[in-house]
């Protein structure tokens, strides 16, 4: 291996954000470059072979979890078409806390996709495991403010404005979709409605919230231009063991043993990738579906035998129990 290149693999991890790879071939950045990073604004800052991804304009959740303007997302080094280096989780408690990260340079340089395992903190702030997290940074406008003009495709028609979906996408991660997922794990659903209030959600959370991790790697699965509805996906995990035992200290017996057989199947973590469909409304607030959908769909036949639905609240598939029936969710 020529000295140069084996230089290039020597480096310093430091506290900080994100990090965006860049082979030898990479043409100079002039300054700082805006990229999209699941909702919010971030900024590149590249010196040599050093790369940093400091947020610009934190999305809702994330200065919510601490997150401030020119905080680092990411720090490392650019070597051989990758990035390496730390990633930073923000959560309202425990701080800024670091990750190693890792992950190619894709789309001619417009995209870069980093992995690693993030770490699951509880409410004392000590690590109580881990989970693979995956974060995507996808570029907008060198140097410039980002703006949601959209540009002519190849084929003559308009892009899809899917900044703006992958914001609403986001918008919807913190209220209602994760007092939402943490309601269906330990009530089967019982307190979704269009109407729940506040504090049945701020109750979910200081209850539950510290054993269900949201990732910060939603996406935008398709728009319907006409509707303006939109399809993303984003990936949960569920501690099961510390649910059902919470769940059964509330004297929950039914829905702690569901817990229960659902981890002798799966093991303590539970990981899914959820489906959910956002319309923004007149109001500018954010109605939220389960699955992706347009029209509230027909009631469909049972799969078990018994005539009960064998998912975890014996609904149909990405339905809730709603005033004591199933329903399809609008919220």
């Amino acid at each position: 291996m020529p000295k140069r290149l084996a230089i290039l693999f020597i480096f310093s991890f430091l506290l900080g954000g994100g990090v965006f790879a860049q082979s030898r071939n990479e043409p100079p950045s002039p300054g700082p470059s805006l990229w999209n990073h699941n909702g919010s604004v971030v900024y590149l800052v590249a010196k040599g072979s050093s790369r940093e991804f400091h947020y610009k304009e934190p999305r809702a959740g994330m200065l919510e979890a601490g997150a401030r303007p020119d905080s680092l997302v990411f720090r490392g080094q650019s070597t051989s078409g990758r990035y390496v280096g730390m990633a930073f989780i923000y959560d309202r408690s425990c701080g800024q806390i670091p990750y190693k990260v890792s992950g190619p340079i894709l789309d001619n340089y417009e995209r870069v996709v980093l992995t690693g395992q993030a770490p699951r903190v509880g409410a004392n702030c000590r690590i109580q495991g881990y989970l693979t997290d995956r974060l995507e940074f996808t570029f907008l406008k060198s140097g410039e403010a980002v703006t949601s003009d959209s540009e002519d495709s190849e084929q003559g028609g308009p892009k899809p404005d899917t900044s703006t979906a992958l914001r609403l996408c986001s918008a919807a991660i913190d209220d209602p979709l994760r007092p939402m997922i943490i309601d269906a794990l330990v009530s089967g659903g019982r307190h979704i409605a269009p109407n729940w209030t506040r504090s049945i959600k701020q109750e979910l959370e200081d209850d539950y919230g510290s054993f269900v991790t949201i990732h910060d790697d939603a996406t935008v699965e398709r728009v319907d231009q006409r509707t303006g509805k939109i399809g993303c996906a984003v990936t949960y995990e569920a501690d099961l063991k510390e649910l059902a035992s919470k769940v059964l200290d509330d004297g929950a017996t039914a829905r702690a043993q569901i817990l229960i057989r659902q981890m002798a199947q799966e093991g303590r973590t539970m990981t899914r990738r959820l489906s959910y469909t956002v319309q923004e409304t007149s109001g500018s607030s954010v109605m939220v579906w389960l699955g992706l959908t347009t029209d509230s769909p027909s009631p469909p036949r049972s799969e078990s035998k018994h005539g009960r639905w064998q998912t975890w609240n014996g609904c149909p598939p990405r339905w809730t129990i709603q005033g004591g029936v199933c329903k399809p969710y609008r919220g």
